[in-house]
C-alpha cells in the first residue's frame, strides 16, 4: 500500500489532463478510436518524476522519510524524470515506439502492462498510418536535391535502433538496482559504479559498431 503513494499523485493529474484532452481529440478525430487512455499514460508517466519529488520532499519535515535517504535517492529520481517525461510526451504523440517501451516499463505492473498491450494492438494501423503521413511530409519538405524516393527520417535506422537501446538499457538497470537492492545502502561510490554500468556497455556497443559500419563493412 505505501508503493500506491508515489503513484497516486500521477494518477490523479493524468487523470485531470487525459479526459479534457481525450475529448478534443475525439472531436477532432472522430473517424478513429478514443485516446484518452492514451493520454493518461502519457500524463501520468510526465507528472510521475516531479509527483515523487515533491512527495518525498512533502515527507521530510513529517519525519517520514530522512534528509539523508532523500539526498540518497535524488540521483536516481532525477534520471527517472527525464525518462519518463520524454517517453510520456512520444506516448501523448502515439509515436509506436515509445508505446513499445512504456509496456516494457509496466512489466512489473502487468495489469497495465495487458491493458496496454491490448490497447496499442487496437490502435496500431492508426499509428503505423499517422507514421507513413509524417515521414511523406517530412519528405516533401526536403530538399529536391537530397531526395531519394524514400521515406525521410531525422536518424538513419543504425541509430534509432542505438538510441533505443541505450534507452532500454538504462531503465533496465534502473528498475533492477530499485526492485532487488544489489547495492543495500546506497552510497556515493555506488552512485557512481552504477552510472558506470549504464553508460559503458551502451558506449561499447556504439564504438564497435560505428569502427564496424566505417572500415569493416
Amino acid at each position: 500500500m505505501d508503493y500506491l503513494l508515489f503513484y497516486l499523485p500521477s494518477v490523479i493529474i493524468g487523470i485531470l489532463i487525459a479526459m479534457p484532452k481525450g475529448k478534443k481529440w475525439q472531436e477532432r478525430n472522430p473517424h478513429k478510436l478514443p485516446f484518452a487512455w492514451g493520454y493518461f499514460n502519457g500524463w501520468s508517466s510526465i507528472a510521475f518524476g516531479p509527483s515523487i519529488f515533491l512527495l518525498f520532499f512533502a515527507l521530510i519535515p513529517m519525519g517520514l522519510v530522512r534528509e539523508r535517504n532523500f539526498e540518497e535517492i535524488l540521483p536516481f529520481i532525477l534520471v527517472l524524470s527525464c525518462f519518463y517525461f520524454v517517453l510520456g510526451h512520444f506516448v501523448n504523440q502515439r509515436r509506436r515506439w515509445a508505446w513499445i517501451l512504456l509496456i516494457v516499463t509496466d512489466l512489473v505492473a502487468p495489469v497495465r502492462a495487458i491493458i496496454n498491450i491490448i490497447y496499442l494492438k487496437n490502435r496500431w494501423s492508426e499509428m503505423a498510418k499517422e507514421a507513413d503521413e509524417r515521414s511523406k511530409s517530412v519528405a516533401l519538405s526536403a530538399p529536391s536535391g537530397g531526395a531519394t524516393g524514400e521515406p525521410h527520417r531525422f536518424l538513419e535506422k543504425s541509430k534509432r535502433v542505438a538510441l533505443f537501446a541505450t534507452a532500454f538499457w538504462t531503465l533496465s538497470v534502473i528498475i533492477f538496482v530499485l526492485l532487488f537492492e544489489p547495492y543495500g545502502r546506497i552510497r556515493d561510490d555506488d552512485i557512481i559504479h552504477m552510472l558506470m554500468v549504464i553508460v559503458l556497455p551502451p558506449a561499447l556497443m556504439c564504438s564497435a559498431w560505428f569502427i564496424y559500419d566505417k572500415y569493416v563493412k
